[in-house]
């Protein structure tokens, strides 16, 4: 039999115990960071956690413990024998936290290490699939440093003719 226990990762990587009152509340973002330690925003606007600044650590502690209990990453191996891993983005489908679970020795669900690295880089990831002999549509990779030197009109026309009118 399995006991879950619920751990969710702020974007600051804090690792917070969930209480389960928070389990059926919507996404995330509806309850964290709580609105009691919200600055007014005139725009209405969702703020996430490091909207708020460098936090001091009975600050993290406060703004944790109104939705669960902060702990460590290493409380981890005494209190759970695999993790089911529902993450996104950094941190969550990379690699890192599959590395941190590996040198924890605690199993986990989906990709390992190099498959989530690979994954996460799309430009990467086309490549060695076409290198494979695997099918996919044509692609472009524009760096970030292209993309923000260049000309954006310039980068959409060159992608036009690439790619052709019908997209």
């Amino acid at each position: 039999m399995f006991q879950p226990v619920l751990y969710f990762i702020d974007s600051r990587r804090n690792l917070i115990e969930l209480d389960w009152s928070y389990m059926y509340k919507g996404t995330i973002r509806d309850f964290y960071p709580p609105a009691a330690e919200l600055p007014p925003s005139p725009h209405h606007f969702q703020i996430y956690i490091e909207s708020l600044g460098e936090l001091m650590s009975e600050d993290m502690e406060r703004i944790a413990g109104s939705v669960g209990t902060l702990r460590q990453w290493t409380d981890l191996k005494g209190n759970i024998d695999l993790a089911f891993l529902a993450l996104h983005g950094e941190f969550g489908e990379d690699g890192q936290i599959q590395g941190l679970l590996e040198s924890l020795d605690i199993p986990y669900t989906g990709s390992g290490i190099r498959a989530s690295a690979i994954g996460i880089d799309k430009g990467i990831q086309k490549k060695l699939m076409h290198a494979g002999g695997f099918p996919g549509p044509p692609h472009e990779v524009i760096s970030r440093r292209a993309w923000l030197q260049g000309d954006p009109a310039a980068l959409f026309t060159q992608a036009k003719a690439t790619f052709g009118q019908n997209w």
